[in-house]
């Protein structure tokens, strides 16, 4: 289900979005990765702001970053990279279902409910196309959804499960 989902949420970021950032925070978020990406943490100020400024943008001290929490952009930075940022959303968003389908299988017993709700999740039309998008919603959602599923296992377990603790607490920091 999670790879069918993938796929449809690349086809939302190719033939809907362009494959390209939409709205100014997506902007504001690439530019950010593609500043990760050249081994920098900022950019240095163009001569003339007035022509480049743009909102969500610092632009201060001669530096120019973005706005936003450097970790969505940092996640993005692997695409960047390999010439792909439109399919790190996808991606993300196929580990959401999955994450979300771990913790059903905790949280609900009846297997109906299960397969429904993944269903709901996977291709309801906010979740495909924020997927589809290059906003930093989607990883987050990933991160909060492992975890609360690391943390349900970690609860459900009879005995100790220290390595599902850790998940658990190295997702809500990705998260944040």
């Amino acid at each position: 289900l999670a790879i069918i989902a993938c796929a449809v949420y690349a086809v939302i970021a190719v033939t809907v979005l362009d494959a390209k950032p939409m709205l100014i925070d997506e902007l504001a978020q690439v530019f950010q990765a593609q500043t990760f990406a050249s081994g920098q943490l900022w950019r240095t100020a163009p001569p003339h702001p007035e022509f480049f400024s743009i909102l969500h943008m610092v632009d201060t001290g001669g530096r120019w970053y973005s706005q936003f929490p450097p970790g969505g952009p940092a996640m993005m930075t692997p695409g960047v990279l390999l010439g792909v940022p439109w399919l790190v959303n996808p991606v993300f968003g196929a580990v959401s279902v999955s994450a979300w389908a771990w913790y059903l299988r905790i949280a609900e017993p009846r297997p109906g409910v299960r397969l429904g709700a993944t269903l709901l999740l996977a291709f309801s039309p906010f979740v495909a196309f924020l997927a589809g998008s290059h906003m930093n919603h989607v990883t987050a959602l990933t991160w909060v959804l492992i975890a609360t599923a690391a943390l349900a296992a970690t609860m459900a377990s009879p005995t100790a499960r220290p390595g599902l603790a850790f998940v658990n607490g190295f997702a809500l920091g990705a998260c944040a």
